[in-house]
């Protein structure tokens, strides 16, 4: 059963309204929303079903890690770059690629973001689980 709950604000932000399902996964809108300043807006998503415009494409990190990926063109960018979703495998690939080519606190916060990711931001397309790893990396088609 999917609920909307009410995010608490910070000193420059008064928070939102999000939806989660049964396993606490969020749930977007057709445009890759996953909050929502009124509740009203979020329950005319709840209400309303999650379109998705889905393509299977092959993206890079600046030619440094390719993988397969879906994209959904409805939120197929972030400030220019592409917002793929990676298979669980794919996303360990992601993983391991990170954590070799960083140092410090930058390995933990990396494997910090994969529990968060694996943990909540998911969906199945096609009999497989992929996993949203657009919105803060640099990542474009191959």
């Amino acid at each position: 059963m999917k609920k909307i709950i009410k995010t608490e604000g910070t000193k420059t932000s008064v928070g939102s309204f999000m939806i989660y399902d049964d396993k606490g996964n969020d749930v977007e809108d057709e445009n890759g929303n996953n909050a929502w300043d009124t509740y009203e807006e979020a329950e005319r998503v709840l209400k309303g079903e999650r379109r998705m415009n889905l393509i299977e494409k092959e993206v890079t990190l600046e030619n440094d890690f390719d993988s397969n990926a879906i994209v959904n063109l409805a939120n197929e960018h972030w400030n220019g770059w592409v917002n793929p979703y990676l298979t669980l495998e794919d996303s360990r690939r992601f993983l391991d690629f990170r954590v070799k080519n960083s140092e410090g606190e930058e390995v933990e916060e990396a494997k910090e973001e994969f529990k968060e990711i694996t943990k909540k931001h998911s969906f199945i397309f096609n009999e497989k689980k992929y996993f949203y790893w657009g919105g803060c990396f640099i990542w474009s088609y191959k």
